[in-house]
């Protein structure tokens, strides 16, 4: 029949250009060193939910100052003490911790600022890693080895700026192949952007951000 002829023709032809169109879908759990780092974030969660930074350096002055901010609803307050490094402005990832405690209302939440830095790290390492030419499976392994180790896990369980400054600074160095590669103001800018994150987290990376902005520059 002729109408039976123009419908099956016209059903062909949709589901041709349906399979045409159709894109593949990798699933989430074709990447292992995804699952792994998805897991250790996982952990890290519970961790930050249940306990407070029992560091030396939080129980001296990193929670009692962003207590004193959080009850005081000011950042421009000095809190007087002996310790020389804090002339420096050092705040950025306190700030952070800062914002999580204001949202929550209460002190415990503190710890999920470095936790939301960790996934950054994460993040900017694979970003860099592609830059650079590595394949998907291997930026995604060399985030997830980096991202669990002792050190990067250590300063995610304080609420200290180190794991801020170390994630700007690969965010700058980003940048700083993008500024190569693209030869733009904007990419140059955001480099001098991260650094400048970098140093206002940890004053000791001054050093090789200038370092690092010096060869950008030229």
């Amino acid at each position: 029949f002729p109408s039976h002829d123009i419908s099956v023709s016209i059903i062909w032809n949709a589901r041709k250009s349906f399979l045409n169109c159709k894109k593949i879908v990798v699933p989430w759990t074709f990447y292992p060193a995804l699952v792994a780092f998805g897991c250790v974030l996982l952990l890290m969660w519970l961790r930050a939910l249940f306990l407070y930074d029992f560091t030396w350096d939080a129980q001296t002055y990193g929670l009692p100052r962003l207590a004193l901010w959080l009850n005081s609803k000011s950042v421009f307050i000095h809190m007087s003490t002996l310790q020389l490094n804090l002339f420096v402005n050092e705040w950025n990832g306190e700030l952070n911790a800062l914002a999580y405690g204001l949202a929550s209302g209460g002190y415990l939440a503190f710890g999920f600022g470095n936790l939301e830095i960790l996934l950054w790290f994460f993040v900017s390492v694979v970003w860099v890693a592609r830059l650079l030419g590595a394949s998907t499976e291997l930026s995604l392994s060399l985030a997830a080895v980096f991202g669990s180790a002792p050190a990067i896990i250590g300063l995610a369980s304080t609420i200290k700026g180190d794991l801020l400054a170390v994630t700007a600074f690969i965010i700058a160095a980003g940048w700083s192949i993008r500024t190569f590669k693209d030869k733009s103001e904007l990419a140059f800018f955001l480099c001098v952007l991260s650094a400048t994150l970098a140093v206002g987290a940890k004053v000791s990376v001054i050093i090789p951000a200038l370092l690092l902005l010096a060869f950008t520059f030229k």
